[in-house]
């Protein structure tokens, strides 16, 4: 790991409340065991930043010590070398700290145990969706093909990771997968959204998301989110989009976490997407720029 970003839910209590402050220090302990860069975001104040450097902070990425044309993390991304860079963000539940690392071959095992009881059935989705085309229909002699070990074998030849986990109390909950647009023949390929596209080489496409049934409703989606919005930008992307589902205007009672696979409308609008298109009434294309952009904290 060369570089651990500490999160602006951490940084904004480092003045007012010592189990702030106590969970950052354990975080840098770890990180000088391992000689990683921290970054810390959303060092406003000098009282955080005066905490922030007793600390052993190595860079700020506050508004107020943010270069207007400059990001910190991304600067020091690309100089240890993007390709290779096995990044962490660092969030939190409430008080609880989620970690988001790259799905890296080591990461394996973390991919199968978010899956669940799915993990047990080579040829289910396992995130493959998008990236055949569309109109491709099966065969009827083909045999049910192995997901699994596609995605196993996807993220061991990968020289940048194709998904995020979450980790929560250490343990996996979540993932994301992140990429550029034009690498998912499933998104470039589908109708609707070809008429509501633009040629973008910069556009980077957040396709999907799968949180344990245990750790719904907690945050770990939005954490996904915004540290793919991080991973994305530390990659070179200008724009980061998604296409999720709008909730609210469903007309059934309760929705399944199935049916929401894609994220919901009021988690990428808290992480500062808005709505460029419309495939449904339900189903904005949703759109984040991020040359020079300021992430916002992920809410409580």
């Amino acid at each position: 790991v060369d570089v651990i970003k500490l999160d602006r839910a951490f940084v904004t209590g480092l003045d007012q409340h010592h189990e702030a402050r106590d969970m950052a220090a354990a975080i840098l302990q770890v990180s000088s065991a391992i000689g990683a860069t921290i970054i810390a975001e959303g060092v406003e104040t000098e009282g955080r930043g005066g905490h922030a450097g007793g600390s052993r902070v190595q860079h700020g990425a506050g508004l107020s010590l943010r270069q207007a044309d400059a990001d910190p993390c991304v600067e020091q991304a690309h100089g240890s070398g993007s390709a290779q860079i096995a990044a962490v963000t660092i969030t939190r539940i409430g008080t609880m700290p989620i970690r988001v690392v790259p799905a890296t071959p080591d990461r394996w095992n973390d991919v199968v145990s978010v899956f669940g009881r799915r993990g047990d059935n080579a040829s289910w989705c396992w995130c493959r969706r998008f990236l055949s085309p569309i109109d491709r229909q099966p065969v009827p002699d083909d045999a049910p093909p192995n997901n699994r070990e596609s995605l196993r074998s996807e993220i061991a030849r990968a020289g940048i990771p194709p998904g995020l986990i979450a980790l929560v109390d250490g343990r996996p909950a979540g993932w994301t997968r992140v990429g550029p647009r034009s690498g998912f023949p499933g998104v470039t390929g589908n109708r609707a959204l070809a008429r509501v596209l633009t040629d973008d080489p910069g556009a980077w496409w957040v396709t999907c998301f799968a949180v344990n049934a245990k750790c719904r409703r907690t945050g770990v989606g939005s954490a996904l989110l915004h540290a793919a919005v991080d991973f994305a930008r530390a990659h070179g992307a200008t724009v980061v989009e998604g296409h999720p589902v709008d909730v609210a205007g469903l007309s059934a009672a309760s929705v399944s976490g199935s049916a929401v696979f894609t994220g919901t409308v009021a988690m990428f609008t808290a992480a500062g997407f808005t709505a460029v298109a419309h495939t449904h009434p339900t189903r904005p294309v949703m759109r984040l720029s991020i040359e020079g952009s300021t992430r916002t904290a992920i809410p409580n």
